[in-house]
């Protein structure tokens, strides 16, 4: 897994249905989680081990 430094930090906010949905293939830090008043929806920083190119075109598409 590679180290959050080699990866690009974003926010996004997504619904836990689309984070569960990508979790997979996405690496994150647990201990950077923050959750909003909502439930349905949260707020991540994704570590993403990914081309910056890649990661971008991930966040539009969530977006």
């Amino acid at each position: 897994m590679p180290e959050c430094s080699q990866g690009e930090h974003i926010y996004i906010q997504v619904t836990a249905e689309t984070f569960r949905s990508i979790q997979s293939t996405i690496h994150w830090n647990e201990k950077e989680r923050k959750k909003t008043n909502d439930d349905s929806l949260e707020i991540i920083q994704f570590c993403f081990g990914l081309h910056p190119t890649q990661a971008t075109n991930l966040k539009e598409e969530i977006i």
